[in-house]
């Protein structure tokens, strides 16, 4: 770079490196200059190898939909290295969403960049199975075929037919993806053991941050909590702003009753970046449970259902729920009856939003209703005693 520049501040053509070769034989300038060509095409095609199998792993696009230009980051959060600007209208392909919700875009060169949700929009890719199907009939050993077979039955919760795709793709290829889809269906089987061993073999391979903290998440759910933080650990010694490493961190911290500790956790996840739902969700439990201070509680319950994406889930419900629970705590039984009534129109099952709507409507002096959905707690959740203790209380009232 700087032969190039001192080129252009003297403007002595000997200087650059192309014509410093005329001064040899004409012939050499030649094969210099040939060289010069044949490296630009092999860059060129290198550059388009590299795009069309990331293009491979495609999961949909994004639209930049904000007024202004938006920060590209070399990862998913505000503290990482700006890479590049999107502009309004934009169009990008989205190659995977990171922890922290920030998406995972193609820029041009077959680089990967990172934007924030909150300026874009997202347009999942369909997968046609039919013509997932052709590709594996035409090549069996096509192992994107049957990595994107795999994504296609996860995204349909489909997951014996997720595992099995996943399974072979592993079988020919091998990938972090590949093993790291297996293991996030495995954990939605809740067979832990061999999510485990799949979260392991993607940190053998890739040793990232976002590995650790997963498998460290893992670990939580299998209540190995001692192993669950030497992992979230050592995913902030690899980069101590991952954002989702101090969030699992917290979720620790709660299950175990440590709720100042989590509170702080949490907090610092949020200050990194992560600007989840269930981050709000969670912070809005500490303060129900420590402080039984329920208007801060649904001021981030509130947060949290603002964040729901996609299509109702039991998650979704439950926000809901935690809500509708405090709004009954101040006796605010207007709002606590619709986030009540919400939370069970997306989870029929949802034996919590029954019993708070059964204490409601006890409390009214509604007897019917209050047993009406006492009797649904009952149903969906069997072993509460709470329920069942007020269930019996309810039937003496209508009696």
């Amino acid at each position: 770079m700087q032969i190039i520049n001192d080129y252009k501040q003297t403007n002595d053509r000997s200087k650059h490196p192309i014509f410093w070769l005329r001064n040899k034989k004409e012939g050499i300038f030649m094969k210099g200059r040939i060289c010069y060509l044949l490296a630009f095409i092999l860059s060129i095609v290198l550059i388009a190898v590299a795009a069309h199998a990331i293009a491979e792993s495609a999961i949909g696009t994004v639209t930049v939909t904000s007024d202004g230009n938006v920060n590209i980051r070399s990862e998913g959060n505000t503290d990482a290295r700006v890479v590049g600007q999107a502009k309004p209208g934009e169009v990008y392909t989205c190659t995977g969403t990171a922890v922290s919700g920030w998406y995972e875009i193609l820029l041009y060169g077959g680089t990967i960049g990172y934007i924030s949700p909150k300026m874009v929009e997202f347009a999942e890719l369909e997968f046609d199975i039919e013509e997932i199907n052709a590709r594996i009939e035409s090549d069996p050993n096509d192992a994107l075929a049957w990595q994107d077979k795999g994504d296609y039955y996860q995204a349909r919760r489909e997951y014996e037919e997720a595992y099995e795709a996943f399974s072979r793709a592993i079988e020919l290829d091998g990938s972090a993806y590949q093993y790291g889809s297996r293991a996030a269906v495995l954990t939605s089987m809740q067979d832990y053991k061999k999510a485990y061993d799949d979260r392991t073999c993607v940190i053998e391979l890739e040793e990232t941050a976002e590995h650790y903290a997963r498998r460290g998440n893992l670990l939580r759910q299998m209540k190995e909590y001692e192993a669950a933080v030497k992992d979230c650990e050592m995913a902030l010694a690899i980069d101590g702003t991952y954002s989702y490493g101090y969030f699992i961190l917290g979720r620790i911290s709660y299950e175990i009753k440590k709720y100042d500790e989590a509170l702080e956790y949490y907090m610092t996840a949020q200050k990194h970046g992560y600007d989840e739902g269930v981050l709000y969700n969670q912070i809005g439990l500490v303060y129900e449970v420590r402080d039984k201070n329920w208007k801060e509680a649904i001021k981030w319950y509130t947060e949290a259902i603002k964040r729901i994406k996609g299509p109702n889930s039991n998650d979704t419900s439950i926000r809901y729920s935690n809500r509708g629970n405090c709004y009954y705590r101040i006796k605010s039984y207007e709002n606590a009856i619709k986030d009540l009534k919400k939370a069970i129109e997306i989870n029929r099952e949802n034996a919590r939003a029954y019993g708070i709507l059964g204490c409601l409507y006890y409390e009214q002096r509604n007897y019917k209703k209050a047993l009406e959905n006492m009797e649904k707690a009952v149903q969906y959740a069997p072993d509460n005693s709470n329920w069942k203790d007020w269930l019996k209380t309810i039937k003496a009232k209508v009696k």
